[in-house]
């Protein structure tokens, strides 16, 4: 296993990332609006107070499910239903994105670098076959 500063340094790096790249945020922002969207859904309509349904969210987009906690009202299971179906898809995208955060965030820039002169010249939209007609 990992030395801790090393994790806590990796976790430093990713959050950094998330917040300098436009992309990355975007994930950050649609994940947050996910679990607080069912944090409070739940809180409303099933009565828990705001951390059970904030860990009732998080279990069950992480398909974890305890099944310490079940929504009881024919509302709160529609919505359930939905909510699954919709934010574990958001969940694992969030989680891909923090697994490969360094890696993308390199590949970016790499992008970046190699396509500078190629925008200012526009040929970046240029498509493989019209290399192949100059050619």
């Amino acid at each position: 296993m990992a030395p801790r500063h090393v994790i806590w340094r990796y976790y430093a790096a990713v959050l950094r990332i998330f917040i300098e790249e436009p992309l990355f945020r975007a994930v950050l922002v649609l994940a947050l609006v996910v679990l607080a969207t069912g944090t409070v859904f739940y809180h409303l309509t099933e009565g828990w107070g705001w951390m059970d349904s904030l860990y009732f969210s998080v279990i069950t987009l992480t398909t974890v499910g305890y099944g310490d906690f079940a929504p009881t009202t024919e509302l709160a299971r529609g919505f359930t239903i939905f909510y699954v179906l919709i934010g574990v898809g958001i969940i694992a995208l969030f989680v891909t994105a923090v697994a490969r955060a360094p890696f993308l965030q390199m590949q970016l820039r790499q992008f970046r670098e190699e396509h500078d002169q190629d925008d200012e010249e526009g040929t970046l939209l240029r498509s493989p076959r019209d290399d192949r007609d100059e050619g």
